[in-house]
């Protein structure tokens, strides 16, 4: 409870409201939770999180009426939005959220001779603020502010 009240007051009320609770705030809320266990599962951290992010894209394609048809992914499915809706900024930022994403998900990198990627203690402690601060710019701007 206290995370979520947390996660409410950062993401500020407007954007707690249009987030899906289910798919895009709860697994939020799981990550968070996963950091502050005693035995921290950096991977399993960048999953719930990232996981919600790519069910903040499908939410907000909905909302902006974007077809994800064919789309897997957090960076497959930001390709399917244009430059007015989700910003050069914000294509960076959720660039981010992804490649992480994908390095904690996909095993051995065939770009790196096969070499499975570690998701750093650091990495994993930032991350879900990251999505929820993505998450955040990304719905500001609709209102008109453009702030990082």
């Amino acid at each position: 409870m206290a995370n979520d009240l947390l996660v409410r007051q950062y993401l500020g009320e407007n954007v707690y409201q249009f987030a899906n609770y289910t798919n895009v705030i709860k697994p939020l809320l799981d990550a968070i939770s996963k950091l502050r266990s005693s035995t921290m599962d950096t991977k399993a951290v960048i999953l719930y999180a990232g996981n919600a992010f790519e069910s903040f894209l499908d939410q907000f394609a909905q909302h902006k009426q974007v077809s994800l048809q064919g789309k897997n992914g957090i960076i497959s499915k930001l390709s399917a939005f244009h430059a007015n809706t989700i910003s050069k900024k914000h294509r960076g930022i959720v660039e981010y959220i992804g490649q992480v994403r994908n390095a904690a998900d996909h095993g051995a990198d065939s770009s790196e001779s096969n070499m499975t990627w570690v998701v750093s203690k650091e990495t994993a402690t930032i991350y879900p603020m990251v999505v929820a601060s993505a998450i955040k710019s990304i719905l500001q701007r609709e209102n008109g502010t453009i702030e990082i």
